[in-house]
């Protein structure tokens, strides 16, 4: 096997085609320009934390590279030793060996429908589910500043007198729904993929977050938290449950 391709792409890219199972060179020769372009489209859906830097160019370059030295030939070893290899490589690396046996784009496509499944109907339990619940309650005080807004606007606008002096007044109803937003937001993550649960960052959501029109993914999923006792993660998709057993965790 020619582990010197595979040792000559930078750590960065190496760590990128790990995630589509290509952990030799010689796995890497057996994969084809189109197989992994796909392939990574799934790991950055999949791991939307991950920077996929690997382009069709680049990979043209890494496969069209020439060998660094020639492979031996065995006439003595015909089919036996290579069906003892696919075997080998079935037991140890099940991704690989399923991902280049018989129709690749149908097994490709049961594979990923398979992921997503386990992903989105293989609950596991909070490790913090009352700071998963403290984060839900403050997510949701941060309506009363959004009402208050305008409220405030047509107070000044029309010169209504108000109990309270109006810096009062707007500091009570702008600034104090924030605070508990700003220290539990930032501690609440989810168990898989450590993502805020709660965050107004814009990034790709899974297709499983929760949604609600006018209100977005926060809201939906505080609510969803406070009501149900689970939610869905918005970056992975993984049900998540604040009590119950941990339960079984499938491993890929």
């Amino acid at each position: 096997m020619q582990q010197e391709l595979f040792d000559k792409l930078s750590a960065q890219e190496r760590e990128e085609l790990a995630l589509c199972g290509i952990n030799s060179s010689e796995q890497l020769r057996r994969c084809s320009v189109r197989q992994l372009l796909c392939d990574l489209q799934l790991a950055s859906q999949y791991f939307p934390n991950k920077h996929i830097t690997l382009t069709e160019a680049r990979l043209r370059a890494i496969l069209s590279a020439p060998p660094s030295e020639p492979q031996p030939v065995e006439p003595a070893a015909t089919t036996k030793p290579e069906a003892d290899d696919e075997l080998h490589i079935v037991r140890k690396d099940p991704v690989v060996s399923y991902r280049h046996r018989g129709d690749k784009n149908e097994q490709h496509k049961e594979k990923a429908k398979s992921v997503s499944q386990v992903m989105l109907h293989s609950p596991v339990r909070s490790s913090h589910p009352f700071l998963a619940l403290f984060a839900s309650l403050s997510t949701l005080l941060l309506i009363i500043p959004a009402i208050s807004i305008p409220a405030l606007i047509f107070v000044m606008i029309m010169n209504i007198q108000t109990p309270l002096p109006l810096n009062v007044l707007a500091v009570c109803l702008l600034v104090v729904p924030c605070i508990p937003f700003i220290l539990f937001s930032r501690l609440a993550t989810c168990p898989v993929c450590h993502m805020r649960i709660f965050s107004f960052g814009q990034y790709t959501r899974n297709r499983a977050a929760h949604y609600l029109p006018f209100f977005g993914y926060n809201i939906a999923t505080a609510l969803h938290t406070i009501l149900l006792w689970r939610y869905n993660c918005p970056a992975c998709g993984t049900p998540v449950k604040l009590i119950g057993s941990k339960g079984r965790r499938i491993h890929h």
